[in-house]
Formats: structure tokens, C-alpha cells, sequence
């Protein structure tokens, strides 16, 4: 090692020097002599801590060190030079200001290679010194927040109002590629107050939403091609989503079937301070002065923010917000994307921590470099925590589903510009800021939270909002947004863990979701809601019946896309509750008819506050099967199902289904066959017989014979002739062409030969007619006068012959010629 000790800072890139002190040769070779070599130096972190906290993360667990050739400069000693590795510190973990370990360890080693002299060779160590940047109390501590109605905060601390509605630029981050986007509807449907109603949140070419404006209920990934995007479910109505640099957006969902509302909170890293972020939560360089700086870059506000800087809720920098609304093209709100338009995650951001024994070896040759331990990934946090319960899956098969040329979730065409509406006061200011103040105060952990110095401006906030709503309901949210944002600084500050172990422990345990939404009551941070109340806030009622307002995917099961699972989603499925789907239907075959299926009840699973997952029931293959139609209704605990839902099974490649008074048909698309339960495209050639092929006009639902179907046809169908195919097939016919020939031939010969039979046949035939005359005689006299000789009558030309009649066998055979 060039030296034995590094001094890094915190979130920053460093290298390690090494040199080889002997040179690794590589083997000698007379058909390609200058070939290189490498010996693999395997990096392994020495310091005692668990992987997940390790402080350590290197782009890869491995350095490849070049060998020496013959055609090397020997002489000049060009295999002593130095060689490096790159290093970056993180946060020990995710969501923690302060590290676990202030420095840690690294060394080299070689394991086993395919050469003794090299074999399990260890470095010596060099110690990595992590120290904190200058500006680490710039960012730490600091939020981005869209809170109520919506009141925001930048990253500096500048505060301002945005009471209009639109789609807005929330963050932005080119390096990384990063984004949030928001939506901005009416709290209460009916004009002013306006509350934050939807979020996506962008990293590469993933994307997560949740959106509940216009009474859509989306809590999902719509994309996930890259995988740097994680979600959790905190509670049924809080989510955090992790951007890959390690910062957080906590989503908590305040409305109810009567209203919108979510409050949003941005907690930033190292990462995005000073980075060239832009947005509605400024430019993060650590002067709020100059945050109202709009999307061109220019300085619109010509009133600046009062209060030095720090703005307040009266405060409308109209120009500074208009410029970060977003074209119906730029948005993602509430619409399905195009992820191709989307950035891919920079392949080169991939880290990995490599804790010591990490190398898997076996024998003399390296069957992996890492092993489970090995945590890689393309996030910039070094923790892989991970809460299976509560993380957001992201189901690849469920979003290709949701491609089939829809966009839009809801087009809106809005009336409001940027021009502040006025709101009428329904509360006096002293009203207000008592009721505000007594909820806070009473609540169980204010008191310990304000004598630990965490403070808040909860007050004036939920002040603002009750003079404007005289809405009770807005002081919960106010009690909920103060006591979770003591929970969040108590996380993050180990000091305070260490030296009030006690009131911290107090405040855990009396901080529930929503304050249990006054329905229940708080003991070790959970809810033991009321007779008749029910989720982890205590939120839902039990006397309301169930709701199930839709299906994913346009009500489609899709066989094209792995169709497994059906997505039903509702306006408030209560958390901890057992759920069951119940299946009914029917499946129609290509011949017109119909088979009823079994009733079928399944254990769904709980998806967020929107949706429950249901596990399709198998149903398998059947021959001339064309679509089944089914039949979904929920039910919550041993209460009644809810009202049922339609959706189909098929496949959208060549299959449309519609609806007819209440009746579904199925049917083929043009240029299709449908044959055996199989998207087949017209003019495609039947495997099993190449003399068959779709054709659509002729038959939908059976293979179609070929019109022209021919002995090159079937030898091209079979996937090309070989030119031995060609000679066999040239072989064969003409060896079939003189068989047919030598047959023709001999055919003709028979013919003649047959001709020439037949005269002399009629002259042999006359002969033998009057001889058997005579014979026929001759047996007569024989049988009267046996012992007289018998003469028989000159034949022309010929020697007589005599019969002799000792011969018992009459009249053959005789005992002399004839």
C-alpha cells in the first residue's frame, strides 16, 4: 500500500495506491505471445460491523491487476507502478446523521490462483478516516414540505402558499436523474382551499405514485425497469419512498372519502445539497434568500420573501410557482407513462460493501466473487434493512398489463390560473390559535418533545388552516404532524437516545398513527381503537359496508402478461383485518358453449389503504376454451362480501371482449386464428403439418389447409435445405424416372411377346382338340378290348407312335413316347 491511512470526507470519492513489489508475469505463449494477463485482488473491509451498517461501499469487490509480457519494457520497470481502487463513504445508515464507525479497514488478498507463487497472498491494511464536511449542519435537519393546504417550505427555510390548482416540479435532480412531482385539487371538490392530492416520485426509470385526486385511489409502482426506487408502508396512511441517493419522502394520507389531502415531506442527504436540484423546494445551497429562483434560472420574485427571507403563510410568489408547473406531456400525475421517454439509472452509480470473507473459493479456481454477505446495489445509502411485511412490492406483470395504449388516469382542464383566490375567515384568529394550542399541549408527547428542544410551527400552521375551515379535524392532523416529526429527529439523532433514554422511550411509546384518530387509545405506540372502529388509526368504521369502486387494469386479467393476480382496489381498506375474495363465473368455449365455474374463496392479501391483492383461482387449459368471465366481491372479518365485480380472462394479442345488456362476448381480432387457447397471426404455417396454416376468412377456430402447398413449400417450411438434401432429392428422382422407363419398356415387350403367344397358341389348341378326339377313342376300345392292339391314325409328315395298355392309369402316363 502507498499508504497506510486515507483521509476521506463524508459523502465524498477517494482512492487507494497500491504497487506490486515483484512483477506478475504472464504465461509465455508461441502462437499468441503478446497475450495479457490478470491477477484478481480481491477487497475485503477488516472492520467489525455488521454489513448492512458498514459505512464502506466500493463500485466493485474486485481490482484487476495487469501482468507482465515478454514484449514489456523489463528494464524501465513498468510493472512497479502505482494502481488504485475507489472508495466513497455513506451514512452508516439509512435515515442516521451520525456514522458507527468513524474510520474502518481495508486490505488485498489474492485467494487461490492458478499459480502457487501468488496464491493467498494478504496486503498489508490501509485505514480509510471518515470525517464530516464542513457543511454537514447545512442539510442536516432540513425538509422540503408541502403540508395542509398547501403551506410549503423549501430546503433554505423559505415559506410560501401556492392556492391554485395544477400539476407542479417538487424536486429535480439531473445527477442522479431524480424527481417529484405533485398535484395540487380542491381540498373539499368545491374550489378553495387547495390541498396537495397526488405525488409520483422518479428515479432513472422507476416511478411510484400515489394519487388521490377527482376520487382515484393509486398507491403503486407504475414502473420498475431499473430497481432503485423503494417503498414502505409505515402505517395504512403513512409511506416513505427512498430515492437511491438515501434521501426520503414521507406521503401521509390525511383525507377521507369527503376530501383530499396529503402532507408531504422531502428529508434530504449530502447528496442533494449544493447538486443543482431546482423546484418548489428550492436550490438547496444554503441561502434561503435566493430561493424563489424560477425554472429558467432568473429571479422572478420582485417582492422578496418577508421576515428575512423566511417568508411566511401570506406570502404568494405567484412567478416562482407558475414557472414550475408542468406541461400535460412533462407530467406523470395520475397518468400511465411512457417509460421509455424516462432516463435509465446510470449503470456506473452501482456500489457494493465488501465485508471480509466475502470470496468464494473452491480448490484452485475462483467460483465467485462474492457471496451472500456481499450487499450491491445502486443506491448511495449503505443499509440494506429491509421490512418484508411493510415493503411496496413492485409486480413487473402487473404494469406491462397496463400498457395497452391508455394514458391517462384523469385529463384535467383547469379554470384556475395562477390568480390567489380569496378565502373568507370562519374562525377569529384568537379562536383558532387556542383550539390549535390546546389539541398540541394536551397531546401526550408536546410536553417531552419541547423539553428536549424540538420544536415546531405546528401552531401557527393549524392556526391558519381552522381560520379558514373551522374544521376540528384539521387539529389532529397538526398533533400528528408534530409528534411525527419529533419521532423522525429522535431517529436521527443518536445523542439524544443516549442521554434521555427515558422521556425518548415515553415519547415511542405514546405516539400513535393519527393520535388514533381520537377512536381509541395509544399504549406502546399502537391503537386499541374503540367498539365498533377499526385499522391501526382507528380511522374505520365497522358499521360502513365495505366499498369497492374497481379492478385494475380495466377490468382485464391478461394471459399475455402472466395473468396470476387481480388488483381490487377501494376507497379505505382498514389495516390489520383478514380479507376475503369469493370468485364466481363462467367460462365460454369456441363452439357457443358455456360451463358455470365452482364458487371459489381465496385469502387475499393486504396491498395499501387502495388495494387488496387476490391470487387467481387456477383453472388450467382446456381445449376450445375462449375466455372466462368472472365475478369478484370482498369481505372483511365475518362481515358480508361486497358488491361483486366483473372482469375477464384473455388474451389481448388477438382477443377483444364486449360488453352487450349485461352480457359478455368474446372475439378474434382480424388476422388472427385462435386454435387450441393460442394467438396464432394469419398465414402462419401449422408445426405439426406444413400443409396447414391460419387462415383467418376460412376458419377461425381449426388450421386451414394450405392452397398451395408443394414439395419446395414443405422443404422451406422445415427451415432451409442443405445442398444434402438437394443431391438426395436429385438422386431420387432420377433413379424414380428409369424405373419408369424399364417399366414402360418391358411393358411394351410383354405386349409383343403376348401377340405372337396367342397365334401360335391357336394352332397348338386345334391339334390338341382332335387329338383328344382320337384319345378319347382310343380309352373306349381299350376299356371293350383290352388285350388288341390299338393303331392310331398317321399323322402327317411325323412317325407313328404306339400306345401300349399296360399302363393301369389310363390314359396318363404311358410307357412309351408318343
Amino acid at each position: 500500500m502507498v499508504y497506510d491511512s486515507i483521509d476521506v470526507q463524508r459523502g465524498e470519492r477517494d482512492v487507494v495506491r497500491f504497487f506490486p513489489t515483484v512483477p506478475f508475469g504472464c504465461e509465455y505463449s508461441q502462437t499468441s505471445p503478446g497475450t495479457d494477463c490478470y491477477l484478481t485482488l480481491f477487497i475485503s473491509d477488516n472492520t467489525t460491523h455488521d454489513t448492512c451498517e458498514s459505512n464502506t461501499i466500493q463500485h466493485q469487490c474486485t481490482v484487476q491487476l495487469k501482468g507482465l509480457t515478454k514484449e514489456d519494457n523489463n528494464a524501465a520497470m513498468s510493472w512497479a507502478i502505482n494502481s488504485t481502487f475507489e472508495v466513497i463513504t455513506a451514512e452508516s445508515k439509512l435515515g442516521s446523521y451520525n456514522l458507527a464507525n468513524r474510520h474502518f479497514t481495508l486490505r488485498l488478498s489474492t485467494g487461490i490462483t492458478y499459480h502457487t507463487f501468488w496464491q493467498d497472498y494478504e496486503s498489508e491494511t490501509v485505514t480509510v478516516n471518515v470525517y464530516e464536511r464542513e457543511t454537514s449542519q447545512m442539510w442536516q435537519g432540513r425538509e422540503c414540505q408541502v403540508h395542509c393546504d398547501p403551506h410549503h417550505l423549501t430546503f433554505d427555510g423559505m415559506r410560501f402558499e401556492l392556492q391554485y390548482p395544477g400539476k407542479f416540479l417538487l424536486f429535480k435532480s439531473t445527477d442522479p436523474p431524480m424527481q417529484v412531482q405533485v398535484e395540487i385539487q380542491s381540498c373539499y371538490n368545491s374550489g378553495a382551499p387547495y390541498c396537495a392530492c397526488g405525488l409520483v416520485a422518479i428515479a432513472g426509470q422507476d416511478i411510484y405514485q400515489i394519487y388521490t385526486c377527482f376520487g382515484k385511489n393509486i398507491i403503486k409502482f407504475e414502473a420498475c425497469n431499473d430497481n432503485v426506487l423503494k417503498a414502505e408502508m409505515i402505517s395504512s396512511r403513512v409511506y416513505k419512498i427512498y430515492l437511491p441517493t438515501g434521501a426520503t419522502i414521507n406521503v401521509f394520507i390525511r383525507g377521507g372519502r369527503s376530501y383530499n389531502m396529503m402532507d408531504i415531506d422531502i428529508i434530504p442527504t449530502h447528496h442533494e445539497y449544493q447538486e443543482q436540484v431546482t423546484g418548489l423546494c428550492g436550490n438547496f445551497d444554503g441561502d434561503k434568500c435566493n430561493d424563489c429562483v424560477n425554472r429558467g434560472g432568473r429571479f422572478p420574485c420582485t417582492t422578496p420573501a418577508p421576515n428575512g427571507c423566511r417568508g411566511g403563510y401570506s406570502y404568494h410568489p405567484n412567478e416562482f410557482t407558475s414557472s414550475f408547473r408542468l406541461t400535460e406531456e412533462e407530467s406523470l400525475l395520475g397518468v400511465i407513462p411512457d417509460v421509455s421517454l424516462l432516463e435509465p439509472y446510470p449503470t456506473s452509480n452501482q456500489v457494493c460493501v465488501c465485508p471480509e470473507g466475502s470470496t468464494s473459493l473452491d480448490g484452485t479456481e475462483i467460483v465467485g466473487s462474492f457471496s451472500s454477505t456481499t450487499h450491491c446495489t445502486y443506491t448511495q445509502y449503505a443499509s440494506c434493512e429491509n421490512n418484508q411485511d411493510r415493503e411496496m412490492k413492485c409486480r413487473q406483470h402487473l404494469l406491462l398489463s397496463n400498457t395497452r395504449g391508455k394514458r391517462s388516469v384523469q385529463q384535467n382542464t383547469y379554470t384556475h390560473e395562477h390568480e390567489r383566490e380569496e378565502r373568507s375567515v370562519v374562525m377569529t384568529e384568537s379562536e383558532a390559535t387556542a383550539a390549535c394550542s390546546l389539541a398540541l399541549m394536551t397531546s401526550p408527547s408536546y410536553t417531552t418533545c419541547v423539553n428536549l428542544d424540538i420544536s415546531s410551527s405546528e401552531i401557527e400552521t393549524c392556526t391558519a388552516d381552522l381560520m379558514l375551515t373551522g374544521d376540528s379535524t384539521w387539529t389532529r392532523f397538526a398533533v400528528d404532524r408534530f409528534q411525527t416529526a419529533c419521532l423522525e429527529i429522535i431517529a436521527k439523532n443518536s445523542t439524544l437516545q443516549e442521554q434521555f433514554p427515558d422521556e425518548v422511550n415515553a415519547i415511542i411509546n405514546n405516539t400513535c398513527p393519527n393520535s388514533c384518530s381520537e377512536q381509541g387509545s395509544c399504549a406502546g405506540g399502537v391503537c386499541s381503537c374503540d367498539e365498533g372502529f377499526a385499522s391501526d388509526d382507528c380511522s374505520f368504521n365497522l358499521t360502513s359496508p365495505l366499498d369497492v369502486s374497481g379492478l385494475e387494469n380495466d377490468d382485464l386479467c391478461d394471459l399475455r402478461y402472466e395473468c396470476d393476480l387481480i388488483l381490487v382496489n377501494g376507497p379505505d381498506f382498514p389495516y390489520g383485518r383478514n380479507y376475503t375474495c369469493q370468485f364466481t363465473g363462467q367460462m365460454t368455449f369456441v363452439n357457443s358453449s358455456v360451463r358455470l365455474l365452482e364458487v371459489q374463496n381465496v385469502t387475499a392479501q393486504y396491498q395499501s389503504l387502495f388495494g387488496l391483492l387476490c391470487d387467481l383461482p387456477d383453472v388450467g387449459t382446456l381445449p376450445g376454451r375462449l375466455g372466462i368471465q368472472y365475478s369478484i366481491s370482498v369481505a372483511m372479518d365475518p362481515y358480508d362480501f361486497s358488491t361483486a365485480m366483473t372482469f375477464v380472462v384473455i388474451d389481448s394479442l388477438c382477443q377483444t371482449f364486449t360488453y352487450t345488456a349485461g352480457n359478455i362476448s368474446f372475439n378474434i381480432k382480424d388476422e388472427y386464428c385462435f386454435i387450441n387457447g393460442v394467438c396464432i397471426p394469419a398465414g402462419t404455417d401449422n408445426k405439426d403439418d406444413l400443409c396447414q396454416e391460419c387462415d383467418s376468412q376460412d376458419s377461425v377456430y381449426t388450421w386451414s389447409q394450405s392452397k398451395d402447398c408443394t414439395v419446395s413449400d414443405l422443404l422451406e417450411s422445415t427451415g432451409g435445405v442443405t445442398n444434402h438434401v438437394t443431391v438426395i432429392v436429385a438422386v431420387t428422382c432420377s433413379v424414380v424416372m428409369v424405373f419408369i422407363l424399364v417399366s414402360l419398356g418391358v411393358y411394351y415387350w410383354k405386349l409383343h411377346t403376348n401377340s405372337s403367344s396367342k397365334e401360335r397358341g391357336d394352332s397348338v389348341a386345334a391339334v390338341y382338340t382332335a387329338r383328344s378326339d382320337v384319345v378319347g377313342k382310343l380309352h373306349f376300345e381299350q376299356r371293350h378290348n383290352l388285350n388288341k392292339p390299338h393303331q392310331l391314325p398317321p399323322l402327317e409328315g411325323k412317325k407313328r407312335r404306339v400306345f401300349h395298355t399296360d399302363n393301369k392309369t389310363l390314359p396318363f402316363p404311358l410307357k412309351d413316347d408318343i
